[in-house]
């Protein structure tokens, strides 16, 4: 899959939904959001999106960090939240800037 940011919005070029089983991506935190957005229909049922430095080191725990992209990270992880209580098995793994690993339940 190509991923590419245009102005606000994840493009993703050859696009077939529900036909991946393992997305990988590794993108700013501001491009997090839209990044599953765009992502996740894509998954088939079984399918895992793994999203590498999705914790920034640890900087999203800490309630004093208050920049851009500790926010949009923390945005980012919250929506991750509601996608597990839906229909997602979710993990975070403490590997290097913070491993978010999503798989889609159905």
């Amino acid at each position: 899959i190509r991923l590419s940011l245009v102005g606000s919005e994840m493009c993703i070029r050859d696009r077939a939904t529900g036909a991946y089983q393992l997305i990988y991506a590794d993108v700013s935190a501001v491009e997090l959001r839209p990044l599953i957005d765009a992502a996740w229909p894509l998954l088939a049922p079984g399918g895992t999106l793994v999203i590498a430095g999705s914790l920034l080191d640890g900087t999203v725990a800490d309630p004093t960090r208050r920049d851009r992209d500790t926010e949009a990270a923390r945005e980012a992880d919250a929506y991750v939240d509601t996608l597990a209580l839906e229909d997602a098995a979710l993990a975070r793994l403490p590997l290097d800037g913070g491993l978010t690993l999503l798989t889609k339940r159905r």
